[in-house]
This record gives C-alpha cells, sequence and structure tokens, in this order.
C-alpha cells in the first residue's frame, strides 16, 4: 500500500491517520514522482509492472506494463526520460526506458544501450547487479545509476544519454542521492561532475548511513551507529563538503545491518 497523509491537519501525532490509501503491487521497492509533480510511479519486486497513482485525484491509473520477466525496482526521472532498474528472470539486470503516458498509452522498452535519444551510448544495457540504484537530480536535469561492485554512471538529459562511468571503488552500499549535476553520494562517498571520488567526508563515528536528501541548498543525511543507539540527522554543506548541525534523533533509523525482519517476498 501507499499512505497519503496531510501534513498540515495531522490531528494526531502518535497515530496519524492516511487521507487515502492506494493499493500497489507485489513487494512493492520504490517510488518515485513525475517531474509534474502529478503522479507517482511504484516499482514492485515480485510483479511485472509499476503502479501509477494521479497524486490530484488519489486514484490508480494505469500501470506501466514491463517486458515479460522483468520486474521494477527503481526509478530515475529525467525531465526528458525515465529510466528503471529491472530485475529480470532469464538474463541479467538491464535498463528500461519508460515513454510515459499518464492516460494508459506508455511503453516501456529495453534499449540496446543505455541511451534514450537519437544517439547510441557507448555503454551496453547490462548492469552487474539487480541491486542497484536509480536516483535523481532535484532539477531532474541529471540521475545517477550505483552498482553494488562500485559501478556509478550518469546521466545528462541536454544531450538525453549516459555520459560517464567509473570504477573507482571496491564496493557501495548505503544511502545514495543527487545533490547537482556537479556532486553525487553513495554511501559515504562524494563523486565530483566526472564521476571522480572526492572521498568521504564524514567521520567514522557517525555510523552508517540510512537517507539523503537536499533541503534549502544544504544535504541532509541521516545515520545510525548501532539499532539500540540513537541515530543522527545532520545537514552537509554543499561547497565545503562538511557535516555540521549534527543533532540527536529519538531512535536509530533503520539500516541494512539492523533490519532483522526477513525478506517477506512473493505473497
Amino acid at each position: 500500500l501507499v499512505l497519503v497523509y496531510d501534513m498540515t491537519t495531522l490531528q494526531n501525532q502518535s497515530n496519524p491517520i492516511p487521507i487515502a490509501s492506494l493499493r500497489t503491487g507485489n513487494t512493492p521497492m520504490q517510488m518515485a514522482m513525475t517531474t509534474d509533480q502529478k503522479y507517482l510511479i511504484v516499482g514492485n519486486d515480485n510483479s511485472q509492472i509499476a503502479n501509477v497513482f494521479d497524486l490530484d485525484g488519489l486514484v490508480a491509473r494505469p500501470p506501466l506494463i514491463f517486458p515479460a520477466g522483468h520486474y521494477p525496482r527503481t526509478f530515475g526521472v529525467a525531465s526528458t526520460d525515465i529510466f528503471a532498474t529491472a530485475r529480470v528472470v532469464e538474463g541479467g539486470p538491464v535498463l528500461d526506458h519508460i515513454h510515459f503516458d499518464p492516460n494508459g498509452g506508455s511503453v516501456v522498452t529495453i534499449p540496446a544501450t543505455l541511451v534514450a535519444g537519437p544517439n547510441r551510448s557507448i555503454y551496453e544495457n547490462k548492469l552487474t547487479s539487480a541491486d542497484g540504484i536509480l536516483a535523481s537530480s532535484p532539477a531532474n536535469d541529471y540521475l545517477l545509476l550505483a552498482l553494488p561492485d562500485g559501478n556509478v554512471l550518469e546521466y545528462d538529459a541536454s544531450v538525453q544519454t549516459w555520459v560517464a562511468s567509473r570504477k573507482d571503488l571496491a564496493g557501495l552500499g548505503g544511502a545514495y542521492g543527487v545533490f547537482s549535476g556537479n556532486l553525487f553520494l553513495a554511501g559515504p562517498n562524494l563523486f565530483d561532475a566526472a564521476l571522480v571520488p572526492l572521498g568521504n567526508p564524514f567521520p567514522a563515528t557517525d555510523g552508517t548511513a540510512s537517507g539523503v536528501a537536499a533541503l534549502n541548498g544544504a544535504g541532509l543525511r541521516t545515520t545510525a551507529t548501532a539499532a539500540s543507539d540513537p541515530g543522527l540527522i545532520q545537514r552537509i554543506d554543499l561547497t565545503n563538503l562538511n557535516e555540521y548541525n549534527a543533532t540527536p534523533m529519538a531512535e536509530a533509523p533503520l539500516t541494512h545491518g539492523s533490519l532483522l525482519t526477513p525478506p517477506v517476498g512473493q505473497i
């Protein structure tokens, strides 16, 4: 389910009541908004569709039908294109390209190369892991594709293709996000516009990152040192690349190491 809340009229902070409950597919993985913020797309690890919801009317629209055996997981929404990482039953994981039409005319294709525009990319459309993630910049002009083996790729909407790829790290994991076309984050690692690693500016005492966002010209990051300790929420100076105003939270956010609930799998 997708639960929708009105943030201005929460009458009971300890038990807020959703104003809508929208049914997803099987085992939802990630959700993303279209650039006009009118539609919400939800991928499912055990359904070969992505759900589409009208955010004005809070109703379901026709779902995105993926190619046979493709299970959409995460989404990258650019101003020109929408991509999805897909777990594939027969064959390795790939990026699917979504030609979005909220009225039911959407088409999902499997590009031969990592490109949506008229020019073919130099990168073959084969991912090394189904656990890769996509993230969009706040202006929807750049996308980040990060893979657990350390590969990172960058999409530039101005030329409608994936323009850079590097593998400088042995592996990646944790929270991820795009602050701008000049600054990407995967786990504790920052990357510049050419995906060159800028290092890890965060103290080890912060623990494991759980969430990343951009707000009012700064970055935000939540971390946890242990499941039984209070977590931290901190700002990131996107110019000097250092954290500041770290504030304890009432409880630690969940991380891969502390989330003990076994995967639900197909229901």
